[in-house]
């Protein structure tokens, strides 16, 4: 590992195309900007679990289709009552069938007045 003192306004360049500068220095934390092209990814190494997470859900979903993700959320919540199948929900924009949207009735109590 290569230990190196900055200041505020200094930097260091690692590959000759990533620049690390020390933008702010406070009691408790160091603020640095990092500089580098496009095609390098540049991650806080804590949020390097969750990003690859995301990235094999995502690809999950574009291999699979949300159908896979519908079934994993059946048999996660097999039982539980708080989950509500997709296909089996009422779409909250169109009232039940033989039912009043709460627009309607609000629409009716505002004449009967």
């Amino acid at each position: 590992m290569l230990i190196l003192r900055r200041r505020i306004g200094e930097a260091i360049v690692v590959a000759g195309e990533i620049e690390i500068e020390v933008i702010e220095i406070t009691r408790t934390r160091v603020k640095l900007g990092v500089r580098a092209p496009g095609r390098i990814s540049v991650a806080r190494k804590e949020a390097l679990p969750v990003a690859h997470e995301n990235r094999l859900a995502a690809s999950l979903i574009s291999a699979e289709g949300t159908d896979v993700v519908k079934e994993l959320l059946e048999v996660l919540y097999a039982g539980s009552e708080s989950f509500v199948s997709p296909n089996t929900a009422p779409s909250p924009l169109a009232p039940h069938r033989g039912e009043n949207s709460s627009h309607d009735l609000q629409t009716q109590d505002l004449r009967s007045r």
